[in-house]
């Protein structure tokens, strides 16, 4: 299963150096070039980098489906370029120096794969550090623009935009973390296909997810399993498969009706995965305070949240 991969972080804190170094080993990711207004620096190639072609238009930047402004510097990044990858099951990985674009990424691609890079020297040892890479920008710029790139990240992270926080200390340890990193989330990444479903083990729910079932069926162009933890026959620790579901899981449908002890801890799990979670409640539902915030779907009874799920299932995989 294809993922986007993307990268933000401090001015000189490694990115492109990642970049380079994950292409080099890996040929499951691919570098997604952007198109920028700025000039190639002294040590870049006169055209185009690992990630960005130079010297482009203005207007050209504008069309994008991503862009943004950055050092007196214009960016873009064309969506077609990175479901191209996609189609292709590779992982495209960009990096993008602005957070809200990268919310606008997120909300495309809502398994995307955040990572932000900081450096793990400062004052004095980052400055040597900057020199002995022999760095065509001016230290003290340099460190300027890592403490602007640093602000703009402090007043994202508590959006749960971010999925990991590295920190560069310019040895192998870098390297380390991103290789655990992806071990970790490219290996056990999500099925597009699969749904899992979040309820009460009551038998009297059964007809509800049979609703939920035959809705998966309906979706067009699609053949999605939709699948809750008692489904699977075998042996297994029921709290390890649920959390492995819900890791799988591309959707979250999750029904409330019932004060479940089991259904809350499974939707706190998928909310901390950041999954795309659909709520679903029997009208009359009174929901707690901590879940009423969220969109809920109230339904009637079991063909019109079958009439339900199939529209949301439908309009997301559009």
């Amino acid at each position: 299963m294809s993922r986007l991969i993307v990268v933000a972080g401090a001015s000189g804190a490694g990115k492109t150096f990642m970049l380079s170094q994950l292409t080099n080993y890996r040929s499951d990711i691919i570098p997604i070039k952007k198109i920028t207004t700025r000039k190639p620096r002294i040590n870049e190639p006169a055209e185009e980098s690992i990630d960005l072609k130079f010297a482009q238009d203005v207007n050209s930047i504008k069309k994008c489906t991503y862009t943004y402004h950055y050092c007196n510097n214009y960016y873009g990044i064309k969506k077609e370029e990175i479901d191209c990858v996609l189609r292709k099951d590779k992982n495209p990985i960009v990096i993008v120096a602005n957070c809200n674009t990268i919310t606008k990424i997120k909300k495309d691609y809502h398994d995307a794969l955040i990572l932000y890079v900081n450096s793990g020297l400062s004052g004095e040892e980052l400055k040597l550090e900057l020199l002995k890479f022999g760095d065509p920008i001016d230290v003290d710029e340099r460190m300027r623009r890592q403490r602007i790139g640093f602000n703009d990240y402090i007043q994202h992270m508590n959006k749960g935009l971010f999925d990991y926080f590295l920190v560069n200390y310019y040895d192998d340890t870098f390297l380390q973390q991103i290789e655990l990193i992806l071990e970790e989330e490219l290996n056990h990444s999500s099925d597009a296909n699969y749904v899992f479903v979040i309820m009460s083990f009551e038998e009297k729910y059964d007809d509800v997810f049979e609703a939920l079932k035959i809705a998966g069926k309906l979706v067009k162009n699609r053949d999605l399993l939709v699948e809750r933890v008692s489904e699977p026959l075998g042996d297994y620790i029921i709290t390890d498969k649920i959390e492995q579901s819900i890791k799988r899981a591309e959707i979250i449908i999750c029904d409330v009706t019932e004060k479940s002890p089991n259904v809350y801890y499974e939707l706190g799990y998928a909310r901390a995965k950041n999954k795309t979670i659909i709520m679903t409640a029997q009208k009359g539902t009174k929901l707690p305070f901590d879940i009423q915030q969220y969109r809920t779907n109230f339904y009637n009874n079991t063909t019109h949240l079958q009439k339900i799920i199939m529209n949301e299932l439908s309009v997301y995989y559009q």
